[in-house]
C-alpha cells in the first residue's frame, strides 16, 4: 500500500538530487540518472517505489524514464525490470514536484482546503464569464486573471462539451496561439494550468471535486 509519507519521501529525494546537480540552473527540467534501489533507500519497498514513480509520471512530475542498461528499453520495461539496480534516466520537473507535494499535503492533511458541504459542482453546476474571468458556484465566486494560461484554458473548456476529452494540443493551440513545438514541455504548460484551476476551485469555492481531469494526453471538463 502506497502511503502519503512514502510519496513525500521520494519527492524529497528527487528534489534533493536535482538541486545538487543544478544549484545555479534555472531550467525547470533536470535529467538525472538514478537506480530504483536508490529511491527505495528511505525505507520504501521496491514495489511502492515503482508505484510512486508511476504516480509521479502520470501527474507529469517526471518524464523520459528509460532503462539505460537496455538500449531498446521502454518506460514499461524500466518499471517492471526485476533487477533492483536497473539504472534509469529521469527528467525531473522541480516546480511540478513541489506543487504536487503541496497538493497532497493540502488534500490529505487539510492544511488549506476546507470543504463546504453546502456546495457541490455536481449539484450546483459552475459558470465562467469569459469577459470578466469570474468563476461562480451558487453564492461563491473568484476571478481568473486575464492574459493567463488559466484564463485561456477556462475560456476554451467552458465552450466545450462536458465529459468530452480534448487532445491537449488543441487546447495549447487555442491558449498559446501557435502549434506545440516541444510535446513534453508544452503539454506540461497546459496540465499545470489545469491543476492550478482545479486547486483554486477547491480552495476558493470549497468543494472536493476536480473540475478538470487529464487522461491519456487529453483534458475534459467534468461539470
Amino acid at each position: 500500500m502506497v502511503l502519503l509519507d512514502d510519496i513525500i519521501k521520494i519527492i524529497d529525494v528527487l528534489l534533493f538530487h536535482s538541486e545538487v546537480r543544478n544549484a545555479s540552473d534555472s531550467l525547470p527540467s533536470i535529467p538525472i540518472i538514478m537506480c530504483i534501489g536508490d529511491l527505495s533507500s528511505p525505507g520504501i519497498s521496491k514495489n511502492n517505489t515503482v508505484n510512486i514513480l508511476k504516480k509521479l509520471y502520470n501527474n507529469h512530475c517526471i518524464s523520459s524514464i528509460l532503462p539505460l542498461d537496455e538500449p531498446d528499453g521502454t518506460f514499461g520495461y524500466a518499471f517492471y525490470n526485476k533487477d533492483d539496480s536497473a539504472r534509469i534516466l529521469l527528467t525531473i520537473y522541480n516546480s511540478a514536484l513541489i506543487n504536487y507535494k503541496q497538493e497532497l499535503l493540502d488534500k490529505y492533511l487539510n492544511k488549506k482546503t476546507t470543504i463546504d458541504q453546502s456546495h457541490s459542482l455536481q449539484k450546483d453546476g459552475i459558470s465562467f464569464n469569459d469577459n470578466t474571468g469570474v468563476i461562480k458556484v451558487k453564492d461563491k465566486q473568484f476571478t481568473i486573471a486575464p492574459d493567463t494560461n488559466e484564463f485561456g484554458l477556462c475560456k476554451f473548456m467552458f465552450d466545450s462539451k462536458v465529459l468530452v476529452p480534448i487532445d491537449w494540443s488543441e487546447v495549447y493551440k487555442y491558449v498559446q496561439g501557435e502549434e506545440p513545438k516541444d510535446k513534453v514541455k508544452d503539454r506540461k504548460v497546459i496540465y499545470d494550468a489545469m491543476k492550478r484551476v482545479n486547486r483554486q476551485i477547491r480552495e476558493k469555492i470549497g468543494v472536493s471535486e476536480d473540475f478538470f481531469t487529464a487522461q491519456r494526453k487529453t483534458i475534459r471538463r467534468n461539470y
